[in-house]
C-alpha cells in the first residue's frame, strides 16, 4: 500500500513538473519573414497593452 503511494505520488509529482515546465517556457514562435515588402524602419508592434483600456465593477 505505501508502495503504491509512492509510485502515485511521484507520477503525479513529476506530470505537474513537466506541465510547470512546458507552460512556463519561453520560445519565439514569430513567423520569418523571407518575402518582406515593408519599409525596414516600420515596426511592428504586437503589444496588446498599447492601448488604453477602462475596466469597471459594478
Amino acid at each position: 500500500m505505501k508502495k503504491t503511494n509512492k509510485v502515485v505520488s511521484l507520477t503525479l509529482l513529476s506530470a505537474l513538473f513537466i506541465s510547470a515546465l512546458s507552460g512556463c517556457g519561453s520560445a519565439n514562435h514569430a513567423p520569418e519573414a523571407s518575402n518582406n515588402t515593408a519599409s525596414p524602419t516600420a515596426e511592428v508592434s504586437d503589444n496588446p497593452y498599447k492601448d488604453h483600456m477602462d475596466i469597471s465593477i459594478s
